[in-house]
């Protein structure tokens, strides 16, 4: 786990990318080489002091050359409707708390034999990303689907097909893709690497919570290990007011110091 910090990280764009997707840009060079797969950091919302709990956001893409951090967030309450109004001609900096939480890659250290299937289910396909780069960085086999309620959601769909070795997408309304839920495919896809003698050895999942339950259910029912990364409102975002808690098997946890990511057989669901 990388060691706490507070940084004033430069702003540099806020960009709309489809639907209600934002994409923000930052740099902060000491971040962007410290900051692993699947961990977030805790933004502090500028000149909005009725708003003093900070908003944490995963983090999509990570530059170590060039400092820069990317953020995809979706505009839902208040507090991201006033991020999606930032302007970088206006706001200089943005204070932040990071590296927050474990990775990915701290729950599951890749070999060579593994082969892995990630599953990105609305806004879910943010925290995995890094770690879809981070697997192709190490020449393990991934295949990716990405589940968005329409096409115009699927803003990473273009950055995941250049780097995993297949990507399928689905959306609810079969304006791309596979239409209907990503669950199918799922079961469909472990089934055929099964049959092909090269099966999963981990699934990684983040989306919605009745996404992950099937699809942790999916990987119990064929002996896969699988993680997931929870999403829960935080006030302090570093493990002392208790107020993002997870229901496991081991009693209550954490999400944003015990996780983001856990083991999916962990977890009461």
């Amino acid at each position: 786990m990388s060691k706490l910090a507070l940084y004033n990280a430069a702003f540099v764009s806020n960009e709309h990318v489809g639907g209600n997707i934002y994409l923000m840009k930052f740099v902060c060079p000491p971040l962007a080489n410290s900051i692993k797969a699947g961990q977030f950091v805790h933004l502090q919302l500028p000149c909005a002091s009725e708003h003093l709990l900070r908003r944490p956001f995963s983090v999509y893409r990570s530059d170590a050359q060039t400092g820069v951090l990317e953020i995809l967030y979706a505009q839902i309450g208040e507090g991201t409707r006033l991020l999606a109004q930032l302007d970088a001609r206006h706001v200089d900096t943005i204070n932040m708390i990071g590296a927050i939480g474990n990775s990915w890659q701290d729950m599951h250290p890749v070999c060579e034999r593994d082969r892995v299937l990630l599953v990105g289910a609305g806004l879910g396909s943010a925290p995995l990303y890094m770690w879809a780069r981070y697997l192709y960085e190490h020449s393990i086999p991934c295949d990716a689907i990405l589940a968005a309620r329409s096409a115009e959601y699927l803003c990473t769909r273009l950055d995941y097909q250049r780097i995993v070795s297949s990507l399928t997408c689905t959306t609810d309304d079969g304006s791309f893709g596979i239409p209907g839920t990503c669950i199918p495919v799922v079961e469909r896809l472990i089934k055929e690497a099964q049959n092909q003698g090269t099966p999963y050895t981990c699934i990684s999942v983040c989306g919605p919570s009745i996404v992950m339950k099937l699809v942790s259910n999916l990987a119990h029912d064929f002996g896969i290990f699988c993680q997931v990364s929870l999403e829960r409102s935080m006030a302090c975002g570093i493990g002392a007011c208790l107020s993002c808690t997870a229901d496991t098997h081991c009693g209550k946890k954490r999400v944003c110091i015990d996780g983001p990511v856990f083991d999916a057989s962990e977890l009461v669901w």
